[in-house]
């Protein structure tokens, strides 16, 4: 079961990746999560996130790649690495009277890594069979035993169904609460971390995903703040995921696509991250710079209006 587990990501890998991009996301508005986050300081700046969150994928990609009960294998190595630097940051956050760490906040994080596979799946263009679901629920039943977390606290614990419920009242109780109420440090931390995610596959916009994630859960989220393009990505993310997905041929393609270009793009930041992180002031002067050409343009039209008038 954990081998067809592991086939569920390798084959909707970039799609799973938005979904757990989508919970990391939502896992910043629970405050124990973020005070905790904040801390650490290792999503501090977008640069720091692009670090952090790139580390999270390689050792995501790696679990779902070996072999997580073998003591040799890098899989195992990898967990019992996250295991021991997770333990250490809520450790120091106690010592510090920052937050006190609980089960409950690693059973949400648990929930961020499958948990919406199960219950959007299809908007998130993943279509599974019941044993597909099953494997990747037993997947995570055991990583989440290898992380630490007690049997009674296991969110994969129990049937198929039993555990969808379980996902589906974590979200309602304890995400969708939190989107329409975030904490107070929720848009800074939010948006180093959408920008540094940015710098490893520069089709996620920030301002998109942060309305696509609304979207999906069916939250009111302003979508005049919108730039053309941020409304284009968004609109885009939707087709792609909600329609192309399900068309026989070419959803295969586009899906094949996708995989390919993330993987792509991971390999390029793990072996050139110093390209990544000079994209992002890379673009930032490219911008700067058309901003500044179209307002001259627009202050020098308005000149030739006022001399004419």
């Amino acid at each position: 079961m954990v081998c067809l587990g592991q086939a569920v990501f390798h084959r909707y890998f970039l799609r799973v990746f938005v979904s757990n991009l989508i919970s990391l996301l939502c896992l910043l508005t629970v405050d124990g999560i973020l005070k905790v986050l904040m801390y650490t300081g290792l999503s501090a700046t977008p640069s720091a996130s692009f670090k952090r969150y790139l580390g999270t994928l390689n050792h995501v990609r790696r679990w779902y790649s070996g072999d997580i009960f073998d003591q040799n294998s890098s899989a195992f190595r990898s967990i019992q690495l996250v295991r021991g630097m997770h333990t250490k940051a809520f450790t120091d956050a106690h010592k510090s009277e920052v937050v006190l760490a609980s089960q409950s906040d690693m059973v949400v994080t648990q929930w961020a890594f499958f948990g919406l596979v199960l219950t959007h799946g299809p908007q998130l263009g993943i279509h599974c069979t019941r044993s597909e679901e099953e494997s990747l629920v037993h997947f995570w039943k055991c990583i989440g035993y290898l992380l630490g977390i007690d049997d009674r606290y296991n969110v994969c614990s129990g049937e198929l169904e039993e555990v969808r419920r379980r996902c589906k009242a974590i979200l309602k109780t304890v995400i969708v609460e939190g989107l329409q109420n975030p904490p107070e440090d929720f848009a800074i931390m939010a948006d180093n971390m959408l920008h540094g995610i940015h710098m490893i596959t520069p089709t996620v916009d920030p301002a998109a995903f942060v309305a696509f994630t609304h979207h999906l859960f069916s939250l009111q989220c302003s979508s005049q703040s919108l730039s053309w393009y941020s409304t284009f990505m968004f609109n885009l993310m939707t087709w792609v995921f909600e329609y192309v997905s399900c068309i026989p041929v070419v959803g295969e393609i586009v899906r094949v696509a996708e995989n390919n270009l993330l993987s792509l793009n991971l390999f390029l930041c793990n072996s050139l991250p110093t390209v990544a992180l000079c994209y992002r002031c890379l673009e930032t002067s490219i911008v700067n710079i058309i901003m500044a050409v179209l307002a001259l343009w627009t202050r020098t039209l308005h000149c030739l209006k006022f001399k004419q008038s």
